[in-house]
């Protein structure tokens, strides 16, 4: 298996899907047959074989997974399949991967609806880091390599590394929240490398550097090429820059903050010199539990949560609950645009 024939069948997938979304929409077992097996099957889970797939087998409990898959004779991965209607993050849904995983002492279960796949850590002691991610097939931003990837975490022959991966990127994500929190975060380490990795052949301003990594950052197309690292990094202009590189650094500093502007239904608007305070204001106005209930993971912890986190930047909203805003305000619209949806507000977002 390659990521480039999981990236295919993703297409393929899609493909069959986007020519009548009707029919998927209102049936589970197309669904299963058309969508989530061929998925299954280019990761290498056989599902026309019992030593790797058993759909509907009831476990000793009495309980009947849709799917529960072997490896070497053990159940390493459950999965509850619906319609694609059917949201992977429904709490009811998720309750009930969760009782069969935790009865069957099965570590990892998965929901999938065909365009949605969820991955739960059944036996992680935080609540809220139980959900390790959520694949959205519709969603992708470079032709499903990187959703070809986390689904690839879960394949036949990488399965026992899972819990191993799993770890690594939650240092990954503590050492990013750690250390670039700002774009201006990432030009300032990149630079200090280079100064550092340069040391050897000649002495470099550090300044100098910093104005430099910052047009490099601008010249490039990162719409394409960073989106899912850093996607606000267009830091300057990078057409005629400064004579002088100070004035460079400075003009970077000195760019004026992207703010997001919301107009609700009822003709509220919502607007503050910082985005996390709208992001939070939006919240607030729509319901703290409303935004729980949907489940909207990022960073690893749910966006709407009753107890503060120690690692991410929330506010505090009515109603005991805290929102994370540890965030760029790209990632802020984008998760305003699809609370807007999934609750059916029609909210208007502008950037400003």
């Amino acid at each position: 298996m390659t990521l480039d024939q999981v990236t295919a069948k993703i297409t393929e997938v899609i493909g069959h899907f986007k020519e009548d979304p009707g029919y998927y929409l209102s049936n589970e077992m197309s669904t299963r047959d058309q969508l989530i097996n061929p998925i299954l099957n280019v990761l290498g889970w056989q599902t026309s074989s019992p030593k790797y797939v058993r759909p509907n087998q009831k476990n000793e409990l009495g309980d009947i997974p849709d799917y529960t898959l072997f490896k070497q004779g053990v159940q390493v991965l459950v999965i509850e399949a619906k319609k694609a209607s059917i949201k992977v993050q429904d709490p009811k849904v998720i309750e009930q991967l969760v009782k069969y995983c935790y009865k069957m002492g099965v570590k990892f279960g998965l929901i999938a609806n065909g365009l949605q796949w969820l991955l739960f850590n059944t036996f992680e002691q935080n609540p809220a880091e139980r959900i390790v991610w959520v694949v959205d097939l519709e969603s992708t931003k470079d032709g499903y390599y990187t959703e070809a990837r986390q689904l690839s975490q879960f394949a036949y022959e990488s399965i026992d590394a899972l819990a191993d991966k799993i770890k690594q990127m939650k240092v990954l994500e503590h050492y990013w929240a750690a250390n670039f929190g700002s774009p201006s975060a990432v030009v300032k380490f990149i630079s200090q490398t280079i100064k550092d990795k340069a040391k050897r052949e000649q002495e470099l301003d550090l300044d100098m550097i910093e104005a430099f990594v910052s047009r490099r950052f601008s010249a490039w197309d990162l719409a394409s090429t960073s989106r899912a690292v850093a996607p606000s990094l267009l830091l300057v202009e990078a057409q005629q820059p400064p004579a002088h590189p100070k004035a460079d650094r400075d003009a970077t500093e000195r760019a004026p903050k992207a703010n997001i502007r919301v107009l609700f239904a009822d003709g509220t608007v919502i607007f503050n010199k910082r985005a996390s305070d709208t992001l939070a204001q939006v919240i607030e106005k729509i319901g703290g539990e409303k935004v729980r209930a949907l489940q909207l993971i990022r960073n690893g912890i749910n966006l709407v949560e009753t107890a503060k986190n120690s690692t991410y930047s929330q506010y505090p909203i009515q109603g005991g609950f805290f929102v994370l805003v540890h965030s760029s305000t790209d990632d802020k619209v984008r998760t305003l645009t699809e609370i807007s949806k999934r609750l059916g507000l029609n909210l208007k977002i502008a950037v400003e």
